[in-house]
């Protein structure tokens, strides 16, 4: 009896940095006050502004501004709305989208760009994702940090 009591003890011991390991560390679409343009890229051609932004869990998010709107880095940048979609091989990718608003503080008609994760990866949606299809979930809120996932 002894022997296996010390064994199912020795399982719950075991279990529990099992379950720490899993739980992760959460994170959203960036927030607009940290998004700055890629250094070193001259805002010019097909691709426009480029943006390169690594969160504080670590996690890269890339995009570009095609229409170079943003291109000074003074006009005030407002996130619009993210989707999360299933890869085939289970992972998701995470998009976050954004707009400029112009100088009376109104979002403007043009511009504007889309954030994504970098690589898609194994994550789990927080309450604010409401899943529309299998592979579809919008974020169903205005906040960037309410659009946070955990990895």
């Amino acid at each position: 009896m002894r022997t296996w009591n010390s064994a199912l003890a020795s399982c719950f011991l075991l279990a529990v940095p099992v379950a720490a390991a899993q739980a992760g560390q959460q994170d959203a679409c960036p927030s607009p006050a940290n998004i700055t343009i890629k250094a070193g890229t001259a805002c010019e051609g097909y691709e426009g502004c480029e943006y390169d932004i690594t969160s504080a869990a670590g996690n890269r998010w890339t995009g570009s501004d095609p229409s170079e709107t943003g291109k000074d880095g003074k006009a005030p940048v407002r996130f619009l709305s993210a989707v999360a979609r299933k890869a085939p091989d289970g992972s998701t990718q995470v998009f976050c989208d954004y707009g400029f608003d112009d100088d009376k503080g109104e979002l403007r008609k043009t511009g504007g760009f889309r954030l994504s994760l970098e690589p898609p990866a194994k994550i789990t949606l927080t309450d604010k994702w409401k899943t529309v299809s299998a592979q579809e979930s919008p974020c169903e809120s205005k906040e960037a940090s309410q659009c946070a996932f955990v990895k």
